[in-house]
């Protein structure tokens, strides 16, 4: 009796037609357990070729099929998927028709066929990237590294080269690899791109680029590898190829490969910030080439620190775009429309785009970078940048720019001596730090002062605390600037020679709040939420003058004020629950209790219904309080100590929560103590912005700020007490993290709306206030007389 195929077998035997090497061996969850009741997780085999998914449901010879496979498919977030299932003898094959949940039978398909027949066949056009799998292809292949001992320097350059070897092939099969030795694949990775370029004088600045990348593959530290690690190496960067499609009629390809190389650098470093990276994110990169109206056809555009060319791959992947559908619009013949669309696209590669890097390995990650999306590494400058632009005066139009923050040089030296040597009219946006506009540090107002003289601020928009996270903390902003004609610069300069005070010192900006812009960060990572989409909406439409005063605001600014939206106002709503105000009076309350305070503030149930027609009007927080003093205590209360309640008084920290209060320190041992005082928190990460007020003796840090109220004002809040805790309430909820690293408000009180209630005579209506708090039900007999 001749024996059956076991289920191995069947998925040995199909891998072996399918011609690709199964991903799993079946006992591994490669999908999460759906909520819909979509339960099998485990496929027996996994397949991918050139953006191509094919899943296996296999059974052992001539067994019936179950319906795990419709599991599969459906759980698969990558768009181009093909499912098969198998008993060594019948064939069932099914593709998406475009339905959740649906799938269409292929009936004609009874014979199983190489994965070249069913990519031809059914996703000829179509290519589509998978973001979480290549994330995890990341990590595998940065331990892959590690275990080979590889030098962390040489990772990602060797695999710029192992995908320029696949991209420069007649074929992405990696199986066409020597791969007997060490030195016989490298050889065959090296001879896999240079060979396949044909001899031309177009391809002898490629061939040199791609020689010169070579060098790493003979680096000593490749050279003592096991071929096996490097094998595994090579066959997990041929996995990633496959599934990133970087040409100008996909653009997500470009975002795929940049998160890509962000995340390897990420599992790749052992110090996140080792090399002082900051990757800019694809959809800011995106806001900024909006911003300053890249003409594709007629531009020249620059990164003086391209960093590893985000900006650059970026822009060419547009500029690509936008000349197609130029000529598109034209209505020429295919041929013609192919000719002239091919002709500027090479002229964008070759004369269009400049990068300057004065770090030798970031420089070579841009030119790999740049290769990969299409060969536009040729002005690619590895110098300093002060020293080459002089060289290029007049030769760039638009400027898109990350300066590195934290560096002997200001960030704004970066933007003004690009902005000097630009074309006249020509743009500018660059992400630089909250700080450097603040109007505090002499040499950054003097750099803003050279270039309010230089060029029109349009914009200036606030971007997320956590944009850079987790490689840097840093509150940033982009400015997007358009030079004036020379003309118009020699008459600003020779008026500013005679007058202190000239026209161009102020400027009607647009301020913009982007601090929302749809991520979440959390396990080290920024993540894509459903509100991505909407906030990109919400922005263009800002863009477009539909805005309200959360959103954007327009102000005229001298060179030496501060100049961000958060400085007028912030995001945050101006209408407050009342869950909100029951939550910092129980904070309130438990501060006192941990630092054995006897709460003095009693609660009484009050008839509210007298103020059923309250009206409420807007007041600026720096017109009802006044800046008293900064915290005198130099260092905060250590948080792991397990005893800091034990005895003292209470110090007011840079803390979100518990009223401010870190702990407690011996009389003799506080700088100085104060008494109901309002405390604003001016710094830091965490309270940024947080805003309390302290019935009780206390201390703080120079991260508070000590406020009291207006002499006009104390006397309707002294005799309504409770008014005090809505006022620190209502201020809080508006200031909070409008105020962080990078945006210090030390020494002075925000100039930021709040709304309170008012009175008959259009005042601060402080006896409905107190009588809102006290009437607040916060479920506990001991806060009520």
């Amino acid at each position: 009796m001749k024996m059956l195929k076991s289920e191995f077998k069947v998925v040995e035997k199909f891998s072996s037609i399918l011609g690709l090497k199964n991903q799993t061996d079946g006992s591994v969850p490669l999908y999460k357990k759906d909520k819909n009741g979509y339960q099998a997780t485990k496929p027996d085999g996994y397949y991918f070729y050139d953006g191509v998914i094919f899943i296996l449901d296999a059974k052992k010879e001539n067994a019936k099929f179950q319906n795990q496979l419709f599991d599969y498919m459906e759980l698969e977030k990558h768009q181009d998927i093909i499912g098969f299932q198998y008993n060594g003898k019948d064939l069932n094959v099914y593709v998406r028709n475009g339905k959740k949940g649906k799938f269409k039978l292929l009936h004609e398909e009874k014979e199983l066929q190489n994965h070249t027949y069913y990519k031809e066949k059914y996703f000829k056009n179509s290519k589509e990237n998978n973001e979480e799998l290549i994330n995890r292809f990341a990590k595998q292949l940065a331990n892959a590294f590690r275990e080979a001992k590889i030098d962390k320097q040489m990772t990602v350059p060797f695999i710029g080269i192992v995908m320029l070897a696949y991209k420069y092939s007649n074929t992405k099969k990696s199986i066409e690899f020597n791969r007997n030795s060490t030195s016989a694949l490298l050889d065959s990775i090296k001879n896999a791109s240079i060979d396949q370029i044909p001899d031309s004088d177009n391809n002898t600045n490629l061939k040199s680029k791609l020689q010169n990348l070579q060098n790493y593959l003979y680096n000593s530290t490749f050279k003592t590898v096991d071929i096996f690690e490097l094998n595994n190496i090579v066959e997990l960067i041929s996995n990633v190829y496959n599934l990133i499609n970087i040409s100008h009629k996909n653009y997500k390809g470009h975002d795929i490969m940049n998160a890509f190389l962000k995340v390897f650098r990420k599992w790749n470093s052992a110090d996140a910030k080792e090399k002082g990276e900051v990757f800019t994110p694809d959809h800011i990169a995106q806001l900024m080439y909006d911003l300053i109206q890249v003409d594709a056809m007629n531009d020249v555009v620059l990164d003086p620190t391209c960093g590893s060319g985000t900006f650059l791959t970026n822009a060419m992947a547009n500029m690509f775009q936008d000349v197609h559908s130029f000529f598109k619009s034209k209505k020429l013949s295919k041929e013609k429309e192919e000719q002239y669309s091919n002709q500027a696209c090479k002229d964008i590669k070759n004369n269009k785009l400049i990068g300057i890097e004065l770090n030798e390995f970031n420089a070579t990650l841009a030119g790999i970078n740049m290769l990969l999306h299409g060969d536009g590494s040729s002005n690619i400058i590895q110098k300093d940048c002060f020293k080459e632009l002089p060289l290029l005066k007049d030769k760039y139009s638009k400027v898109l720019m990350n300066p590195p923050f934290s560096q002997k040089e200001s960030e704004l030296k970066f933007v003004y001596v690009t902005l000097e040597n630009l074309k006249e009219k020509g743009k500018i946006a660059a992400i630089v730090p909250k700080s450097s506009l603040n109007g505090r540090v002499k040499a950054n107002v003097e750099y803003l002062k050279k270039i309010f003289m230089m060029a029109k601020v349009s914009h200036i928009i606030s971007l997320p605390r956590d944009v850079f996270q987790p490689n840097a903390a840093v509150n940033t902003s982009i400015i997007v600037l358009e030079k004036y004609s020379q003309e118009k610069i020699k008459k600003i300069q020779k008026l500013a020679s005679k007058k202190k005070e000239i026209e161009e010192h102020t400027q009607n900006i647009f301020l913009i709040d982007f601090s929302d812009d749809g991520f979440v960060y959390a396990n080290e990572r920024r993540y894509k939420t459903d509100k991505f989409a909407l906030k990109i909406k919400e922005l263009q439409k800002i863009l477009k003058g539909q805005f309200s005063p959360l959103q954007a605001l327009k102000r005229n600014l001298r060179f030496d004020e501060e100049l961000s939206f958060e400085r007028f106002n912030t995001n945050r709503t101006f209408d407050i629950e009342e869950s909100v105000f029951k939550k910092y009076m129980k904070e309130n309350f438990a501060s006192k209790v941990l630092s054995g305070i006897e709460n003095q503030v009693i609660l009484k149930k009050k008839n509210l219904s007298k103020y059923k027609n309250i009206k409420f009007k807007f007041f600026a927080v720096d017109k009802i309080l006044d800046f008293i003093s900064k915290g005198k205590q130099r260092q905060s209360i250590d948080r792991k100590l397990e005893n800091k309640f034990e005895k003292g008084i209470p110090i007011i920290i840079a803390k979100k929560d518990n009223n401010g209060v870190g702990g407690l320190l011996e009389n003799h041992l506080v700088e100085e103590v104060f008494q109901d005082k309002f405390c604003i928190i001016n710094g830091g990460d965490g309270g940024g912005g947080k805003t309390y007020y302290c019935d009780f003796k206390f201390g703080a840090t120079s991260f508070v700020n000590i406020c009291d109220l207006k002499e006009k004002y104390r006397n309707i809040f002294n005799q309504f007490p409770l008014s005090k805790f809505y006022l620190a309430i209502v201020i809080s909820e508006r200031l909070f993290k409008s105020i962080g690293h990078g945006r210090v408000q030390k020494n002075q009180i925000p100039s930021i709306q709040i709304k309170l209630p008012i009175d008959q005579n259009n005042q601060i209506h402080t006896e409905y206030m107190n009588d809102f708090i006290s009437n607040l039900d916060l479920k506990n007999k001991l806060y009520y007389e």
